[in-house]
């Protein structure tokens, strides 16, 4: 068990650097970073927050994401959700410094926040909750 906790501490503490990573690759850009980039982290949070409800108090719930396991650690939940949003901030950002066009990167925008936002009404529909 105590070997779980050191796991979550360094997951915890890889999230966060993913998360100034991203902060400060978002100053740094040459181009604006689309508006959209904006609404994907905020559903990605939502998600990220409904499945931390399984990993805090729902044991009756089980993940469906593979990657994260049926029953994650919160370390593992917020470990992989920083890591999918320096993912994604990162193909944003490269398809913007590359000149794709603005509707191309629109669709990518609203492709993945549509699916994220499937997810969170997955969730909602099924009981769990966002709880801090």
């Amino acid at each position: 068990m105590k070997y779980e906790n050191l796991f979550d501490g360094i997951l915890s503490a890889l999230a966060v650097a993913l998360l100034v990573f991203t902060l400060c690759g978002r100053a740094h850009a040459s181009e604006p970073t689309p508006n959209l980039e904006w609404a994907f982290d905020a559903v990605a949070a939502a998600d990220m927050l409904t499945t931390l409800d399984i990993a805090k108090s729902q044991p009756k719930f089980q993940e469906t994401n593979a990657l994260l396991g049926a029953h994650p650690s919160q370390g593992v939940v917020v470990g992989y959700f920083a890591a999918m949003g320096a993912v994604h901030y990162a193909i944003t950002r490269e398809l913007v410094n590359e000149g794709v066009p603005a509707p191309i990167v629109t669709v990518w925008e609203c492709i993945t926040i549509g699916a994220e936002g499937a997810y969170v009404a997955h969730n909602y529909s099924i009981g769990l909750r966002m709880k801090f």
